[in-house]
């Protein structure tokens, strides 16, 4: 048996509903992929460079 697998469209990407708790999630060829959020210390870097 093969499984077939259904990859979302950017429509329908943009209409699935956020995630709670500061989880991201983005589009990679057609997968969806969800990230955790960004530590506190990576932010603050960020906002210093």
């Amino acid at each position: 048996m093969s499984v077939t697998r259904v990859l979302p469209s950017v429509d329908e990407f943009v209409r699935l509903p956020q995630p709670a708790g500061g989880i991201r999630q983005e589009l990679h060829h057609g997968e969806l992929v969800e990230s955790p959020p960004v530590a506190a210390l990576h932010t603050m870097i960020q906002k210093r460079l």
